[in-house]
């Protein structure tokens, strides 16, 4: 069990005396706390590349937890100082300086983040390391319609985590890579289980989380432990609505609450308004088990996740999308056949006034509202009948989304 003073005081210490620093502590600082460690740790960083390393990730995991471009733009400086200041062996300073560019692109979608992270990823796979570019495949497959090429990609990814857990050590920062990483390989389990209507994927998804969440402690690491969690719900979630077993989705929903549990949501907005999302999108996949009642819940969670997810993060597309299905849902199974003209309404209004300017995940969010709307009137008998204009705006508005790095 942390003292989280004592166990605070002595991590700035090891990092003013060069000796090995133990991750965990930092799960356990709230958000503003990391944000002031990672300033105050930069005033004194000098020429060390170690020191600009702690740096950016501070600065990272401050940003995966808030979603705040400021904070991933500071990581990104202090990754590059950290590489600036490496001598003839960069591997640790590029491997941080390319997790720090994905966190850029899964948080905003920078396309050239994306592609630096891949320039580095190839450097380093050169040198026998080749996970980082593992990863960066993962989200380039992810973002075409060809399930040959997810599926290869994320067998790559598989085999180079195998390879990274074998040879990882003792060195603590690499084992909480490791984590993230299963869990993004997870999660890609899930996504194609979904993509391939795979149960098969799907249960390997969960087998995955689970062995991740064994490894988790609830006291010592609450944030990776609540990622798993929501990881595991999720696809849990989408198996039990395959399986037409609503009481696998009722057990990912008491997961999800579980999940929610392990911090409160100003310690990490991103990851509470993930879980809140997961939660209404399990809940949402109940109520097509007969359980129209959560509806109304779900929808609640969806508007809470909203305010949690800022603005221009991908994660706030994706809760839009959530919390647009719900809306579309609860007019269908109230008959609320105005509530649905008026959104098409003000759907057909934004989209004419963003024109060619279009934000591509907020232009796609808003073609596949549009596109649930023309069957939601359809489902309640409101012509004209739109359901072949609504396959093709939702067609068009996942292959948008999808290029865009938002998981539709």
């Amino acid at each position: 069990m942390f003292e989280l003073g004592k166990d605070l005081s002595r991590y700035i210490a090891r990092g003013a005396g060069g000796e090995p620093r133990d991750p965990e502590v930092l799960e356990l600082l709230a958000a503003p706390v990391l944000a002031e460690q990672a300033r105050r740790e930069a005033r004194h960083a000098d020429e060390r590349e170690a020191a600009w390393r702690d740096v950016a990730r501070l600065w990272r995991e401050h940003a995966r937890r808030t979603g705040e471009p400021a904070s991933a733009r500071l990581a990104l400086q202090a990754a590059e100082r950290a590489m600036q200041h490496a001598g003839r062996t960069r591997d640790k300073a590029m491997a941080v300086c390319g997790l720090v560019l994905l966190t850029r692109w899964d948080l905003f979608g920078e396309e050239m983040a994306l592609r630096e992270a891949g320039a580095l990823g190839r450097r380093l796979a050169e040198r026998g390391e080749g996970l980082l570019a593992a990863r960066v495949a993962m989200r380039q497959a992810a973002r075409i319609d060809d399930l040959t090429a997810q599926r290869r990609s994320v067998d790559g990814l598989h085999a180079e985590l195998a390879k990274a857990l074998a040879a990882s050590g003792g060195d603590a920062w690499r084992r909480a890579d490791l984590i993230e990483a299963r869990l993004e390989y997870a999660a890609a389990l899930g996504d194609l289980g979904i993509r391939a209507k795979s149960v098969e994927l799907l249960d390997r998804a969960g087998r995955e989380v689970r062995a991740v969440i064994a490894g988790t402690d609830e006291d010592r690491t609450p944030v990776s432990r609540a990622r798993a969690l929501a990881t595991c719900g999720a696809a849990l979630a989408v198996l039990g609505e395959m399986a037409g077993r609503g009481e696998r989705i009722e057990e990912a929903v008491d997961m999800l609450e579980a999940a929610s549990g392990a911090f409160t949501p100003d310690h990490s907005p991103m990851d509470a308004a993930v879980i809140l999302a997961a939660q209404a999108a399990a809940l949402h996949r109940l109520a097509g088990q007969g359980r129209g009642e959560v509806l109304a819940t779900a929808g609640s969670l969806a508007l809470k996740a909203r305010r949690l997810a800022p603005a221009g993060t991908r994660l706030n597309a994706q809760i839009e999308v959530t919390a647009n299905r719900l809306r579309i849902a609860q007019a269908v199974a109230t008959g609320a056949n105005r509530a649905l003209r008026s959104m098409e309404a003000n759907l057909r209004q934004a989209l004419a006034a963003a024109g060619s300017q279009a934000d591509p995940a907020a232009w796609g969010v808003d073609q596949l509202a549009l596109a649930g709307v023309y069957d939601g009137l359809a489902a309640l008998g409101e012509g004209p009948d739109r359901r072949e204009d609504a396959a093709l705006a939702r067609s068009l508005a996942l292959e948008t989304l999808r290029e865009a790095g938002v998981a539709a």
